[in-house]
């Protein structure tokens, strides 16, 4: 632990006198190669925990340059920290899943995948044994349809139109 230590010590005493860390041209090919992917979106908790994927890659990035007593990320560095953040994000997948952090949003989704032929509102009504009143069931149902989780369909009875609720895609 002493040598790991020193070792910190010394990238510290380092990177305190770095004025820039730039990439090497390598490193900027890649790098724009990952940061598309890095960068983009995703729905719900895990959204919100992978958020920022980019800039937490790219301080890794300088952190292993720092670490080598480099003022320049170079493939290395990079390849390292993207390997280590997609460990991350994989972590993350598996805690958070396609959970959206919304109890009721998440009970319809878990359920609509456990019915393929979809289910009515009144069926997700009698999901939480109608416990849950309408504009709940509605705010749930309307983040799943934002997030590209779920879908309706509308279909005319003798009365006003029913709708059925799909879930879109796989689970966790």
């Amino acid at each position: 632990m002493r040598k790991f230590g020193s070792r910190i010590a010394k990238a510290a005493e380092f990177a305190r006198k770095v004025g820039r860390v730039r990439m090497t041209d390598a490193a900027a090919t890649a790098w724009s190669a990952a940061y598309a992917d890095l960068s983009s979106e995703r729905p719900g908790l895990l959204g919100a925990v992978t958020a920022r994927a980019e800039a937490q890659t790219i301080r890794l990035a300088m952190i292993y340059a720092l670490f080598d007593h480099k003022d320049t990320i170079d493939i290395d560095h990079l390849e390292a920290a993207i390997a280590l953040w997609a460990y991350c994000d994989e972590s993350a997948t598996v805690i958070f899943g396609d959970s959206i952090g919304d109890p009721v949003a998440d009970d319809i989704l878990a359920a609509l995948r456990n019915n393929v032929a979809g289910m009515t509102r009144t069926d997700i009504s009698n999901l939480f044994g109608r416990n849950r009143d309408a504009d709940q069931i509605g705010r749930g149902l309307a983040a799943l349809l934002r997030l590209g989780l779920t879908k309706f369909e509308t279909t005319q009875t003798s009365g006003r139109p029913a709708e059925r609720w799909f879930a879109i895609g796989g689970g966790k």
